[in-house]
C-alpha cells in the first residue's frame, strides 16, 4: 500500500461533543432557541450529509434554519467551527505510534473527514498529529461516501494502492471500495464479520503492513 487514508472522529480521536453542545447553547439568545437546535444537531447533520455532496457554510446555515425554525447566522457557524478546534479531544490508543511507523516506511498519509477542513486541521495541529499528514480533506471538498471524495484523497495514485481506515462502514469502507480502493473497518467493540476487514486496534495496521 502506498497511500493510507484515515477518517478522523472515532478513528484517530474522540471529541467531547457534550462540551460542544454546551458551548453552542451559549450562542443563542434564549433557552427555547437552544432547545430547538442543540439536541437535534447530530440528526440534522446526518440529514444534510445524505442530501448534499459537500459542506458549504451558507447552505449548511440555511438548512439548519429551515429544519429548526431558528435563524442561524453566518457568525454562529463561524463560532461553531472555532469551537470544534477547542474541544477536549482524546487520541485513540496506538494512533501516534502507528502514524510514526507508517511515515518511517515512507507511506503517504491523508485525512478524509466529513466535517469542515479548517476545523479538522486545527484539531490535528492541537493534538500534534498534523505533522504526519500530507493532505487533509474535509466535507467542504466532498462528503463521504461520494466517490469524488475518495478520488481526491487518492491523489492520482492507483486506487489498488490506497487503503481507507475508518469507523463508519457505509461512509468509509463501502465508499472506499466503491471507488476501487481497499479498506479497513475500525470497530474495537465488534467481532469479525464476514466480508469486512475488521481491526479492533489501530496499531494492528503495524502488524499488517
Amino acid at each position: 500500500m502506498e497511500r493510507f487514508i484515515f477518517d478522523l472522529d472515532g478513528t484517530l480521536m474522540n471529541a467531547d461533543f457534550e462540551l460542544e453542545s454546551e458551548m453552542l447553547r451559549g450562542l443563542f439568545s434564549s433557552q427555547e432557541e437552544a432547545d430547538r437546535v442543540v439536541p437535534y444537531k447530530v440528526d440534522i447533520i446526518e440529514e444534510y450529509e445524505s442530501i448534499f455532496s459537500r459542506y458549504d457554510k451558507d447552505t449548511f446555515r440555511e438548512y439548519f434554519t429551515r429544519r429548526t425554525g431558528v435563524k442561524i447566522s453566518s457568525e454562529f457557524i463561524d463560532e461553531w467551527l472555532r469551537f470544534g478546534a477547542c474541544l477536549n479531544d482524546k487520541i485513540i490508543e496506538g494512533v501516534p505510534e502507528t502514524l510514526e511507523y507508517l511515515k518511517m516506511k515512507d507511506k503517504k498519509l491523508v485525512i478524509l473527514s466529513n466535517w469542515f477542513t479548517i476545523t479538522q486541521i486545527e484539531r490535528l495541529r492541537k493534538n500534534n498529529l498534523l505533522q504526519y499528514f500530507d493532505e487533509v480533506y474535509g466535507g467542504d471538498y466532498t462528503i463521504k461516501p461520494n466517490r469524488e471524495a475518495f478520488l481526491r484523497a487518492f491523489g492520482g495514485v492507483n486506487p489498488a494502492n490506497c487503503i481507507m481506515i475508518g469507523d463508519n462502514y457505509l461512509k468509509d469502507v463501502c465508499g472506499a471500495r466503491n471507488a476501487g480502493a481497499n479498506a479497513l473497518f475500525y470497530s474495537p467493540g465488534s467481532d469479525s464479520i464476514k466480508d469486512r476487514q475488521l481491526i479492533k486496534r489501530i496499531d494492528e495496521i503495524k502488524e499488517r503492513f
